[in-house]
């Protein structure tokens, strides 16, 4: 993934497994990781409306079965991304 990621000119990698890539390992390709949940939360702090958006856009394709939102975010939430979908919930 870290070869990737430098292949790729990128500057996150966006991981459960943070233990897998230390700070000091990652700080000479000028990248770092993070968790799914901060990822998310900060892309929701820049775009608010276009992650209403994305997350509407979604529920809208879910068809087989169809999903509320609110089944949605649970869905999310129990993928890790507690701090998100609690952001989410606000906005709704």
């Amino acid at each position: 993934m870290l070869a990737a990621a430098i292949h790729g000119d990128a500057n996150t990698i966006v991981t459960l497994n943070l233990k897998d890539f230390p700070a000091l390992r990652l700080r000479p390709f000028n990248i770092i990781a993070e968790h799914p949940d901060v990822f998310v939360t900060n892309l929701i702090k820049l775009a608010p409306e276009n992650c209403l958006t994305a997350l509407r856009n979604q529920v809208f394709r879910l068809r087989n079965p169809p999903k509320t939102i609110d089944e949605v975010l649970v869905i999310l939430e129990r993928c890790g991304l507690p701090h998100s979908v609690a952001l989410l919930k606000k906005m709704l």
